[in-house]
């Protein structure tokens, strides 16, 4: 669109944030229409995946052994008499799409695919005690975010492993609050230090 905007899959289908109803006909991704995603998206959603390969995917086969290529962006989504088999393709693709319904998007079950964020969850181990601190051999002391000794109540303090290793800690609602103190045992090889800490707001 004009403006910026996203497009994000709900359970009834692809939509467009911040845009309205006929956004995705004034909408392009790279190389792509708009209209030719959604339109894609739709007459997948409203068969299996082997009737889509049998009766779309092939005949596109087809058209790139014939060398059909589409010269510009706006050739996708319409047929031409000069390109057969892609003609082809789209045709049972807009009958496919034309039967898609809500319910067409609904899934169930696992997903087949295990993205990153599944796997993180998998892996969190609520159980797990907080890091200890270390001391590096410059004399910098690490201390991690959950590693705190007193905190406000678990309602505003949080914390579990981080996406990216280690810990971190959620305080909510401006109410959160959390003191570390460090172990009588950590020796101090200088008399100042500079204090920093990895925030994200």
């Amino acid at each position: 669109p004009g403006h910026v905007a996203m497009s994000r899959w709900t359970p009834k289908g692809w939509v467009v944030n911040f845009g309205l109803p006929g956004d995705w006909e004034i909408s392009s991704w790279n190389d792509r229409l708009g209209s030719d995603f959604i339109e894609e998206v739709r007459a997948r959603s409203a068969v299996s995946e082997q009737e889509y390969y049998e009766k779309v995917i092939l005949l596109d086969c087809l058209a790139d052994a014939c060398k059909e290529k589409n010269k510009k962006i706006e050739e996708a989504g319409f047929v031409n008499p000069n390109k057969v088999w892609r003609s082809l393709a789209l045709m049972q693709r807009k009958i496919f799409a034309d039967d898609a319904t809500e319910e067409s998007f609904q899934r169930s079950g696992p997903s087949v695919v295990l993205g990153k964020v599944e796997k993180y969850i998998q892996e969190i181990d609520e159980s797990a005690p907080p890091p200890p601190i270390e001391v590096e051999k410059d004399g910098s002391i690490i201390i991690p975010a959950s590693s705190y000794a007193k905190a406000a109540d678990k309602k505003h303090v949080r914390h579990h492993q981080a996406f990216g290793g280690g810990t971190q800690l959620h305080l909510v609602d401006g109410e959160g609050w959390v003191e570390f103190e460090i172990p009588s045992d950590v020796e101090f090889k200088s008399k100042e230090y500079m204090l920093s800490a990895h925030i994200c707001s």
